[in-house]
């Protein structure tokens, strides 16, 4: 894995604003061109790179197991060793089960669209349409149009039963094409 899960010590943490943008540092990386708009207790987590300068945003959580939780769920980790998990979103180092596949898109989404546990995965519907696939999102509006080899793309469930979740970066993704193309 490249980048791999850190999560630190309970310590102070400053949501500093700096161009416009937020995000948490470590008190002593405050510099005289940043604004500090909060000062938290926490422990952070995020993924990072080591050797690199490569890294992910902190995320401060109030406990260790909520940081394990939030690494797992945002990044499909899993959550026993927060080691990387297979198409199948199981753990080859740790034998633990993620989620089945069956499991994972059989579950009803909310009112929004979106998967109760995993906020991130937004399901998805593809209708044959002669030779290609219509794909509509819950929660979106319109609908695209793929071809065979683009649903291969996704997992062997979505393949075989023409449903289930997929990243909600890639629904962004689609629902901007569509914005674009319907003006």
């Amino acid at each position: 894995m490249f980048m791999e899960p850190e999560i630190t010590e309970k310590q102070t943490w400053n949501l500093v604003e700096e161009c416009g943008e937020y995000y948490y540092i470590e008190p002593q990386y405050v510099t005289p061109s940043m604004t500090v708009t909060e000062t938290i207790q926490g422990y952070g987590a995020r993924l990072t790179a080591p050797g690199y300068l490569d890294c992910t945003d902190w995320e401060i959580c109030d406990s260790v197991d909520e940081a394990r939780e939030y690494l797992a769920d945002t990044y499909d980790l899993c959550p026993n060793c927060l080691g990387e998990l297979d198409s199948d979103y199981e753990c080859p180092d740790c034998d633990s089960e993620k989620k089945t596949l069956m499991e994972l898109h059989t579950t009803p989404p909310d009112d929004e669209g979106r998967h109760p546990n995993y906020c991130h995965l937004v399901m998805a519907e593809f209708e044959p349409h002669y030779g290609s696939y219509i794909m509509t999102l819950q929660g979106y509006e319109g609908a695209a149009l793929l071809s065979h080899e683009d649903l291969e793309i996704f997992d062997s469930f979505i393949r075989e039963n023409l449903f289930g979740y997929v990243s909600d970066e890639y629904a962004t993704l689609l629902g901007e094409s569509l914005r674009l193309c319907l003006g």
